[in-house]
């Protein structure tokens, strides 16, 4: 056994032509597919190929969907590449997956990836560092996951990466304005936070989900706090959207101190990031009852000190005391009759907290 990977050890016997037995500095991983598509041509039955005295080629590893057998020592060379005293031959550690039609294939890929990151930890291989047998002699292996068949290569060494952090994924925060979202298929994986997803119909694997792209996709500026395992997002805004946002902090909540004029612009930010309401600022703003000060004759008039200017910075850097809250309403114009205080009583809002003159609230 190796690691608790449950591996067979049936060595090639020393001496066997098969079993050249030189140093492998073991700077390589090289990843085939036996080709072999015979019912029953799995781990053990290629280990005893090997075993032939006639036979010349040799690998270290097969690997099933039940299985793995090793056949050599990971720090002897093999004749595996097609590149005679290559590196793929001398320098690389062998693994054939196992086609058999009485297989699960995706399993067998799946234990291969598992045994790849064990490697790749134990003997300090990069992941740069493993190849497709096509790399060393130009052959069309491994076939089926060259054709993608059922993973793409790049989603393959994905799976290796995600085995070398434990073996399973970890899950990563999401916070987008107010809300924050838990991925649990989720890993950072180089910066980019491939989301393994679950099979689709037919049991056919699905692609995996590079959530950077995603969020970048939705027009989303991606951070990383490390700290709290979060993917932080901001939404770039234009010149004008800047000064609109600033315009209505400043006619909402001037007399607040710099938290109570964050809350407000987190309101704005929190609606923006809600699908139930419009999805640019000036539409946020101008969302009929929504903001009082859009009616103000002198709304474009409006000089924003600096603690407004800050506050609203400091909002889209992600700065953000309002818990989620989406609604807000003066506290010296509080009356039962206020919709907001109705629409509490009704259950279609809960009160979240008072801030200064400010009361906020988001939807129940």
């Amino acid at each position: 056994m190796i690691n608790d990977l449950g591996i067979i050890q049936d060595f090639i016997p020393a001496g066997r032509r098969n079993r050249p037995g030189r140093d492998n500095p073991m700077n390589f991983i090289t990843i085939h597919e036996t080709g072999n598509t015979r019912a029953g041509a799995n781990a053990r039955a290629h280990g005893s190929f090997l075993q032939n005295p006639n036979t010349q080629v040799s690998w270290h590893y097969t690997t099933d969907d039940t299985e793995t057998v090793q056949h050599l020592p990971e720090n002897e060379d093999a004749f595996h590449a097609g590149d005679g005293s290559g590196n793929g031959n001398r320098q690389s550690i062998g693994i054939e997956i196992c086609v058999n039609s009485d297989g699960d294939f995706k399993k067998a890929v799946k234990r291969t990836a598992v045994l790849v990151a064990d490697i790749c930890k134990r003997r300090n291989i990069p992941v740069e560092n493993i190849r497709q047998h096509f790399s060393w002699s130009n052959k069309n292996c491994p076939e089926n996951i060259r054709a993608r068949r059922p993973i793409s290569w790049g989603v393959f060494l994905d799976e290796v990466r995600l085995a070398m952090q434990d073996r399973r994924p970890m899950g990563v925060n999401v916070a987008i304005g107010g809300l924050m979202l838990h991925v649990p298929s989720a890993m950072n994986i180089d910066g980019r936070w491939v989301v393994m997803l679950p099979n689709g119909p037919e049991g056919q694997p699905q692609p995996n989900v590079l959530l950077r792209v995603m969020l970048e996709a939705l027009g989303l500026d991606v951070g990383w706090d490390e700290a709290a395992n979060t993917i932080t997002t901001t939404r770039p805004i234009s010149a004008d959207e800047l000064r609109l946002l600033n315009t209505i902090v400043h006619w909402e909540a001037r007399g607040e101190d710099l938290t109570g004029q964050i809350m407000v612009a987190n309101v704005v930010l929190n609606r923006l990031a809600c699908q139930t309401f419009p999805n640019t600022i000036n539409d946020v703003i101008f969302a009929p009852g929504a903001f009082s000060p859009t009616q103000r004759p002198d709304f474009d008039n409006a000089q924003p000190s600096r603690r407004t200017l800050d506050a609203v910075q400091q909002a889209l850097s992600g700065t953000d005391y309002s818990d989620g809250a989406t609604y807000f309403h003066a506290i010296n114009h509080l009356t039962p009759d206020v919709w907001h205080e109705r629409a509490v009583r009704d259950g279609m809002l809960v009160h979240v907290k008072d801030h200064g003159n400010h009361r906020f609230y988001k939807r129940a």
